[in-house]
């Protein structure tokens, strides 16, 4: 999703359109549920309580107006406010000691998902946009950036007559995609 795709379900959390919220919150449930069973060893309905209060978190948070941007998805933020609400949880519940061990593996879980999932995230925003872009930009940037070819085999894969006309290219094409980004 890109930033307007954030932007768009941050103004329709903000706005209170119930059926998208509905839909919202049964998308991200179950991977959410299933997350919270495998990094924390909770039970089920203690995972089930985490995600309503996660949820009614976000949707409060962008209600107010404490959060009107977001740097990674609303997914990756929800996430981010589960793990917080399970904490917690743990301490209202007061149900079993956790050794340091297991703390700091459970952080390191955590900022190795989080880092997986922004890596992800920004894998699949480069892509839709070197998607729209199209040919011959997207070839000429995946070359140079991605394959790291030089300019001059840039020109003869394209069949541009120098070097130069490449490097040119290459100048046109990233102010296009700067132009998309910007819009």
């Amino acid at each position: 999703m890109g930033n307007s795709g954030i932007q768009e379900t941050l103004q329709k959390i903000k706005e209170g359109d119930e059926a998208f919220l509905k839909t919202l919150y049964a998308q991200n449930r179950e991977a959410f549920i299933n997350w919270m069973l495998r990094r924390y060893h909770c039970d089920e309905d203690d995972a089930k309580e985490a995600y309503q209060r996660a949820f009614s978190i976000l949707y409060f948070n962008v209600k107010e107006g404490k959060v009107t941007e977001l740097t990674s998805s609303v997914e990756t933020y929800l996430f981010g406010i589960g793990k917080n609400v399970m904490k917690r949880i743990f301490r209202q519940n007061s149900r079993e000691t956790v050794s340091l061990d297991h703390i700091i593996g459970h952080q390191t879980d955590e900022l190795n998902y989080y880092e997986k999932e922004e890596k992800h995230h920004q894998k699949e925003l480069v892509k839709q946009m070197l998607d729209k872009i199209g040919d011959p930009c997207k070839s000429v940037l995946l070359m140079y950036y991605f394959h790291r070819y030089s300019m001059e085999s840039i020109a003869q894969r394209m069949g541009y007559k120098t070097e130069s006309v490449a490097k040119k290219k290459k100048f046109l094409c990233l102010k296009k995609l700067k132009e998309m980004v910007e819009q």
